[in-house]
């Protein structure tokens, strides 16, 4: 009976990935090349299936890469990557699938990290840390002159290696790091305005390696038991609460390596480096709706910060469901947690009734506010003086749909 599952099991892991390799997944990444005695940059193109790394251009104008300050612009087939040239001067590089750099503006005093690409908006953003004020932001980085547009501060201190992904659906930057108590947090920020919209407690849980499948509305990522360094785990993050549900387990998984995780969204695939417990480095493909390992090939230590390509995926989808309004998005509730008051802000797209409610942990509704075929950009503001500190749930009615959101009154 087991030899009969575990043919059978084999039989499915094949058909697959020769059903995924037929959709042509395509990594690009910027790696040495040893070969010859030499240590050269060059931009490789990476088959996920065997992990081999394809050379494509050597870039001998450059003299290192920043460790996952990658991205990829779904909009124009380019890879996107800080990097150090042979002066040792900072930049910001643009580089065409083809391997030709097209922009390689020097950095300013500004710090940049954690490069996300928006599908719908086609803006890139990163985590800027501003060496002159020691100070943290969300900002919009436009490539071609590594011009910086950063909104208000924000109260963290860094970011967690592995721990940031973007929503295009929603236009949110969600990452892990510590705030400036030191308490570790899951973070949403709001790409508009730059403000966070929530932000949850995990500092007795141990995720990482996030990811975001925009087509299911998923956050995807890596999970072990604080108590120890394995198994693994393959997990989907519920976002209002971060509690975790396992989908499988990765048994031979010890860790993941920093800027090496990417998702193919339109074959549905997690793609990411980690190290086996035999410390073999392997190029991993997870099918997330089951959390199965479709494929764990040894790699060499060329690959790191690669890239997918999902440029024919973000342009189809995105033109497509842009026929579909939305009734209502744009939420932004901050700050969170507050003393004072909270300000609120969505959109809604069609006349809705809207319902907005504070419900406390006993659920006392403790404030509510009706809004009569409502249209359009709504803010406004809830006063908490009367509110006990604690946790409520924001809960917002839109005709028949329900929006949730945790928020936190300090007193």
């Amino acid at each position: 009976m087991k030899t009969k599952l575990f043919l059978t099991t084999m039989i499915i892991r094949i058909f697959t990935i020769d059903l995924l390799q037929a959709q042509n997944i395509s990594l690009y990444c910027v790696g040495n090349d040893t070969t010859g005695g030499t240590n050269k940059l060059t931009f490789y193109q990476v088959d996920a299936f065997s992990s081999t790394a394809n050379a494509i251009n050597p870039l001998t104008e450059i003299e290192g890469k920043i460790t996952g300050s990658s991205s990829f612009d779904n909009d124009n087939d380019y890879y996107l990557f800080s990097g150090i040239d042979t002066n040792q001067i900072k930049r910001l590089y643009t580089v065409d699938t083809l391997g030709n750099i097209l922009y390689n503006p020097a950095m300013s005093n500004l710090e940049v990290s954690a490069l996300q690409y928006d599908f719908k908006t086609h803006n890139t953003y990163g985590f800027v840390y501003d060496t002159s004020t020691c100070t943290r932001h969300l900002g919009i980085i436009n490539t071609n002159d590594a011009n910086i547009s950063m909104f208000n501060e924000l109260d963290v201190m860094g970011i967690q290696g592995g721990g940031v992904t973007f929503n295009s659906n929603s236009g949110k930057y969600i990452f892990i790091g510590p705030d400036n108590n030191y308490d570790k947090k899951l973070f949403f920020v709001n790409a508009q305005n730059g403000t966070i919209v929530n932000d949850i407690l995990i500092n007795d849980v141990s995720i990482g390696a996030l990811q975001y499948d925009v087509v299911h509305n998923k956050l995807y990522g890596i999970y072990n038991d604080t108590c120890c360094l394995m198994p693994k785990y393959f997990v989907e993050i519920d976002t209002l609460t971060a509690d975790i549900t396992i989908l499988d387990t990765l048994p031979d998984l010890y860790g993941t390596v920093t800027g090496s995780q990417v998702f193919d969204q339109a074959t549905g695939t997690f793609i990411f480096m980690g190290d086996d417990a035999l410390q073999v480095k392997r190029l991993y493909i997870i099918d997330a709706s089951t959390g199965q390992i479709i494929s764990n090939t040894p790699d060499s230590t060329i690959i790191s910060d690669f890239q997918c390509d999902n440029t024919k995926f973000a342009k189809e989808f995105y033109t497509n469901i842009q026929e579909e309004k939305p009734l209502f998005n744009d939420l932004s509730v901050y700050p969170n947690p507050a003393k004072d008051n909270f300000n609120l802000e969505f959109t809604v797209a069609d006349p809705q009734n809207v319902n907005i409610r504070v419900i406390n942990n006993t659920g006392q509704v403790v404030y509510q506010n009706t809004l009569k075929n409502y249209q359009g950009n709504y803010s406004g503001k809830i006063d908490t003086h009367s509110f006990a500190a604690g946790v409520y749930v924001l809960n917002i009615k839109v005709g028949e749909n329900i929006h949730t959101q945790n928020i936190t009154v300090l007193h």
